[in-house]
């Protein structure tokens, strides 16, 4: 997950894109367990929260996450 968080101190990024960093696909269960989990924790979220299921979607870090990498 860490992969993940540090892939996004640079820019923003689509889940498959996140997913593909780490050597899985785009499958629900891997989206679940990886990009929901950090997402739980506050650690990213969505650039377009009120349109969740956007293909334009990406994922960024938060406060949480940027102070959790430093």
């Amino acid at each position: 997950m860490i992969i993940i968080l540090k892939k996004l101190k640079l820019n923003t990024h689509s889940k498959e894109e996140l997913l593909n960093e780490i050597g899985l696909s785009s499958h629900t269960k891997n989206v679940r367990r990886y990009i929901d989990s950090l997402e739980e924790l506050n650690l990213i979220e969505k650039t377009i929260p009120n349109k969740p299921t956007s293909p334009n979607q990406e994922y960024r870090l938060t406060v949480k996450g940027e102070n959790l990498l430093d």
